[in-house]
C-alpha cells in the first residue's frame, strides 16, 4: 500500500533533521527519491551529496519548492548604456549570452566598437527592430534606443566608485596615448606616480571638463560642457529624470546586489545573470595606491560631476535594496553560491568534457543545468554573438 507524506510533514521532518543533526537536510529537491526505501547506493550517494551542499549554503534556509516570486513573461528588450570602464563589458557579456540563448536579435555595428545611428546596425533578414542593445554608443541616447528598440524596452545602465574608475581607465587608456587622439593628454603625465599627477593637477593635463578619466560617467549619461555651470541641486535634478527613464542602474561594488534586482525587475532565472568579468585590467599598481586627503579633494572638485552620479545612484540602488524583502539578501548569497559552483565548474572544464552541472531547485529558481558549451558561452558570449551575425550576412 502506497504510502503519502504531506509537504507539512516534510517541513516537519526537515526541521527534526536540523535539530538533531545540525544540518540543513535538502528534502526538497529530491523528496520523491530520498524517501523511497534505497535500493542501491546510488539513491543514498544522491542523498548525502545534497546534504553536503546544503551545507555549503551561506547564511539561508531550507529550499522550498513553492517560490515566493511567481512566474511572469520575461523581459527581453533591453537598451544598456556602457559606460565606460565601469565593468560594462561584464553586463554585455550577459545580455549577449541572455540574446543568444533565447534566441533574441542584438543591435551590432557594421563595424567598429560604436553603433549611433539605426543604419549603422546589421539587419539580418529584414530586421527592422532589435530586442537588445549591449554596445557601445556616445551619450545616453533615448532617440537611438526608441528607433532600434519596442517601446516597452527597459533602459539600464552601470557606475562606478569615482577614484578607482580614474585609475582603472587611466592604465587602460594609456597604451593608446600615441595613436588615439583622445588619449594623448596621458602621455604628458609622468610615469612615476602617474596616477598622483593626474589626480592632483588634472587642470594641466587635462584641457577638457570631460575626459576619459575626468568626468567621464556623467558624460556618457548626457552631461557636456554646456552643462558646467550647474550647481549641485541643479545636477541632482537631471540625475533624478535619468533615474525616471532608467529601470536600474547598476553598481560595479555592489554587482551581485544589482544583478539580483535586475533579475527581479525582468522576472529573469539566477542562471540569467551568471557571470565572469570582462575586460578587466591587470595592472597590478592599480590595487598598491593609496591617497591623501588633499588628493581626494581636489578630485572631487574637478570631478564633481561623477562624485554625485556615484553617489545618487549608489544611494539609489541601497533604497532599492531596502525594499526588496526580507529575502533579498538570502537570494544574493544563494546566487552567489551557484555563480561560484558554475565558475569553479567551468574552471575544470576539460576534466568534465561534455558533462554538465545540475544546479538544484530553491524557492527563488526552478532547477537547472549548466553544460560545458554553456561555460564555453560564458566567456565568449560577446565574440559568438558577432561572429553569428557576420556568418548570417554572408561575411565570415
Amino acid at each position: 500500500m502506497a504510502t503519502f507524506i504531506s509537504v507539512e510533514m516534510f517541513a516537519i521532518l526537515g526541521f527534526v533533521f536540523e535539530c538533531l543533526f545540525g544540518c540543513k537536510v535538502c528534502l526538497w529537491n529530491h523528496y520523491i527519491r530520498t524517501i523511497s526505501s534505497p535500493k542501491n547506493n546510488e539513491t543514498i550517494l544522491s542523498y548525502r551529496r545534497d546534504i553536503e551542499l546544503v551545507n555549503q549554503w551561506p547564511n539561508s534556509m531550507p529550499p522550498n519548492i513553492y517560490s515566493d516570486h511567481p512566474q511572469k513573461t520575461k523581459v527581453t528588450h533591453i537598451a544598456f548604456l556602457k559606460v565606460r570602464k565601469c565593468g560594462s563589458c561584464t553586463i554585455s557579456s550577459v545580455l549577449d549570452r541572455f540574446a543568444l540563448t533565447y534566441d533574441l536579435r542584438l543591435a551590432i555595428p557594421k563595424q567598429g566598437e560604436y553603433l549611433n545611428r539605426k543604419e549603422d546596425a546589421i539587419l539580418v533578414n529584414g530586421t527592422t527592430s532589435f530586442d537588445i542593445f549591449s554596445v557601445h554608443t556616445i551619450n545616453y541616447n533615448e532617440e537611438l534606443f526608441g528607433q532600434i528598440l519596442p517601446l516597452d524596452r527597459k533602459d539600464i545602465a552601470i557606475v562606478r566608485e569615482p577614484v578607482s574608475r580614474l585609475i582603472s581607465a587611466a592604465f587602460y587608456y594609456l597604451p593608446f596615448a600615441h595613436t588615439d587622439p583622445n588619449c594623448q593628454y596621458l602621455a604628458r603625465i609622468p610615469k612615476q606616480d602617474y596616477i598622483h599627477h593626474l589626480l592632483m593637477h588634472p587642470d594641466v593635463y587635462e584641457q577638457y571638463m570631460f575626459s576619459l578619466t575626468r568626468n567621464a560617467m556623467a558624460f556618457d549619461l548626457g552631461f557636456t560642457d554646456s552643462d558646467w555651470g550647474l550647481n549641485d541641486n541643479e545636477i541632482k535634478t537631471r540625475l533624478k529624470l535619468l533615474d525616471d527613464k532608467i529601470a536600474i542602474v547598476l553598481v560595479l561594488e555592489r554587482l551581485d546586489e544589482s544583478l539580483v534586482l535586475m533579475k527581479r525587475m525582468f522576472n529573469w532565472n539566477l542562471k540569467d545573470i551568471v557571470n565572469t568579468w570582462h575586460n578587466k585590467n591587470n595592472e597590478k599598481s592599480e590595487t598598491l595606491l593609496t591617497f591623501n586627503q588633499t588628493e581626494l579633494d581636489t578630485f572631487r572638485k574637478f570631478n564633481r560631476f561623477d562624485v554625485a552620479v556615484y553617489e545618487f545612484f549608489s544611494g539609489a540602488l541601497k533604497q532599492k535594496i531596502q525594499n526588496a524583502g526580507d529575502d533579498f539578501q538570502l537570494e544574493v548569497d544563494c546566487f552567489r553560491n551557484i555563480k561560484h559552483r558554475i565558475l569553479k565548474f567551468c574552471s575544470s572544464i576539460h576534466e568534465h568534457f561534455n558533462r554538465s552541472l545540475q544546479i538544484e531547485q530553491n524557492r527563488w529558481n526552478e532547477a537547472f543545468k549548466f553544460s560545458t558549451d554553456e561555460c564555453s558561452l560564458l566567456n565568449s558570449a560577446t565574440t559568438r554573438a558577432f561572429e553569428k551575425y557576420l556568418k548570417s550576412i554572408g561575411k565570415t
